[in-house]
């Protein structure tokens, strides 16, 4: 996180007393030493501590903890007549994305991170934690993401943090406020996989309903056959009446052909017109 090269010798004693000199600079500022190397780059001597807090590593911080470090190991050098003619680059940052999770502290800062965990009995577990103490982690997992499980500590094998690309759900942010496993986890039924606020069921009796509504339009179509129906029957007294009206006016046409003598035309040649075609 921050890094900066000093000009007088290395540091050159035994690694247990270097760390040991780094660890109380450190945890006078407030923070858990994580990691510490030394490493040779070249003609230099690369100096990296890997520090932690809860609530995350402040950038002002880290350097304000870079500059007292800076300070003890060149005052250490110099009391302690260690020599090296090599200068060196201190460096100072907090653990990264992917980070082994190894102590109770580790997984009670990563709370609200998603986890890939390696059981001692050799399965796998992706969930997220959602807090920890000395014993057990408090995790998050299940399709839904909001299913509590608690892990004892001597049941894992390994754990590291896992790099998330998309926010949390609101009900998964909702039970990471709560306490671990109480009904209060977001106000979601078990069974809202969606974390909507209704149940998967309800979703299904919702399908029903609307089902049931399909079938009144359909007795509603019912009833338009029944007009049909009643529309055929008037329908055939209609063509009753016209049929008895359209024999009284052919009988009355018989009846003026015949009184008009040799100009009226016999019935059965009703469909000609004219009298100029018709035999006599």
């Amino acid at each position: 996180m921050t890094s900066g090269p000093a000009s007088r010798p290395s540091p050159s004693s035994s690694p247990d007393a270097l760390r040991d000199q780094v660890r109380r600079v450190v945890e006078d500022a407030g923070f858990d030493l994580e990691d510490l190397s030394v490493q040779l780059v070249g003609r230099r001597r690369q100096v990296r501590v890997v520090v932690d807090r809860d609530g995350g590593v402040e950038l002002d911080r880290a350097a304000e903890l870079s500059r007292a470090l800076s300070d003890r190991l060149d005052s250490w050098d110099a009391e302690s007549g260690a020599t090296g003619d090599a200068p060196y680059t201190l460096e100072v940052t907090s653990p990264g994305v992917g980070r082994p999770l190894t102590l109770p502290r580790h997984f009670r800062r990563a709370a609200g991170r998603p986890v890939r965990i390696t059981l001692a009995d050799g399965g796998t577990l992706a969930a997220r934690v959602h807090s920890a103490d000395d014993t057990a982690v408090h995790l998050l997992t299940g399709r839904s993401g909001l299913e509590p499980v608690h892990l004892a500590f001597p049941a894992i094998r390994s754990a590291r943090v896992e790099v998330e690309f998309n926010a949390p759900s609101a009900a998964v942010r909702a039970a990471l406020a709560a306490p671990h496993g109480s009904a209060a986890a977001g106000d979601v039924p078990d069974g809202d996989l969606d974390g909507d606020g209704l149940e998967d069921d309800d979703l299904g009796d919702l399908e029903d309903d609307e089902d049931d509504g399909d079938d009144d339009l359909d007795d509603l179509d019912g009833d338009d056959d029944l007009d049909e129906d009643l529309d055929d029957d008037l329908g055939d007294g209609d063509d009753g009446d016209d049929d008895q009206l359209d024999g009284d006016l052919d009988a009355e046409s018989t009846d003026t052909g015949l009184d008009q003598g040799s100009g009226g035309s016999a019935p059965g040649d009703a469909r000609h017109d004219g009298s100029e075609g018709v035999e006599r």
